[in-house]
Order: C-alpha cells, then structure tokens, then sequence
C-alpha cells in the first residue's frame, strides 16, 4: 500500500491541475461575463421598449377616429367603384345593342355617324321574337332608354370632399 500511495502521488505531482483548470476558468469566467452583457442589453431593451408603449400607445389611440373614418371613406370608395364598373357594364351593353341594331361594323367617323343615318329600313328583333321592318331613324320603339347612373353624393360626403 505505501507503494501504491507513493506511485499515486508521483503522477498526482507530475500532473499540473492549474494547466488543466486554469483554461476552464477562464472560459468560465468568459462566459459568465457575457451573460452578465447580455442581462444588460436585454434589461436596456425593456426599458426602452417600455418607453416606447408607453409614449406611442396614446398617440395610437388617438388616432382611431381618424383611422375608422379612413376605413369608412376607403370602403365608400369601393362601393362607388364597384357601381361604377356596374354602370360602365350596362353602357357597353346598350352601346353593343344600339350597334347591333344600326348595323355599325365600321368604326370610323364615316362608319359611325354617316352610316346609321344612311341607313334603309332594317329587320328589328323585337323582345317576343317577331321581326318587324323599321326605319333606324323613325322608330319610336327602339328609343334609346339612359341608364340610371350613381349619384356620387351616395358615396362621399360633401363634408369630407371640402376639408381636403
């Protein structure tokens, strides 16, 4: 046993533990310092976050009367479109109807104003499907009926319209 013993403090003085620890303490001691950087900076961020609730928070809510009547005029705005695409639709149809009836297939300024006027008595389909012979210009039936269109004051309020 004293061998033994003698044998185990020869390799425990051979080997330096200030070698082998001093580096792990180090990096101990690294790491604990950028932890403590890290609770700083993080500390610093709530802060100035907080800061920043608090002072924009207020500016924020004040703005939603201004923001709910942005999103009522944008959603008023939508609507005018959406009519006026619809009154658009309705006008090509009858613009596609009054050319069927006067026979246009010439788009240019003799086809359309002098043609239709030069025009001999055409067959007219009429709604229940009977054909009647009648002049384009004569007519009565086939009176050009105008579409009800938008009335904007529907959409924007005269209030608002003056203000900006």
């Amino acid at each position: 046993m004293d061998k033994s013993s003698h044998d185990f403090s020869k390799l425990i003085g051979s080997v330096s533990l200030e070698k082998e620890i001093d580096p792990i303490c180090m990096s101990i001691d690294d790491m604990i310092t950028r932890l403590d950087e890290l609770e700083s900076l993080l500390a610093n961020v709530k802060g100035v976050s907080n800061i920043i609730i608090d002072q924009y928070t207020s500016g924020v809510l004040t703005f939603l009367p201004k923001f709910m009547e942005l999103k009522s005029r944008i959603d008023n705005l939508e609507k005018f479109v959406q009519v006026v695409d619809d009154n658009m639709n309705q006008m090509e149809k009858t613009i596609d109807l009054a050319e069927h009836e006067l026979n246009v297939t010439d788009y240019s300024l003799k086809g359309l104003i002098l043609k239709p006027l030069l025009t001999k008595t055409l067959p007219i389909s009429m709604p229940n499907g009977e054909e009647t012979a009648s002049s384009t210009k004569s007519d009565a039936s086939i009176e050009y009926q105008p579409i009800q269109m938008f009335n904007s004051k529907l959409y924007f309020d005269n209030k608002i319209t003056k203000n900006n």
